[in-house]
């Protein structure tokens, strides 16, 4: 579960562009966390939770 604090007209964009890339915005989101993680030399892709 994760869990934003952004202004809603961010979150808006955010939501207008995931469908744009024809993504959910969990799988959009997911996908945004684990490219982070790669760049970051993280996470390999098991599952867990961050807070």
């Amino acid at each position: 579960m994760a869990r934003v604090t952004v202004p809603d007209e961010r979150w808006l964009e955010f939501r207008a562009l995931a469908i744009r890339r024809k993504r959910s915005v969990t799988a959009y989101l997911g996908h945004l966390v684990q490219k982070e993680l790669d760049r970051a030399g993280g996470s390999s892709g098991s599952e867990g939770c961050v807070n």
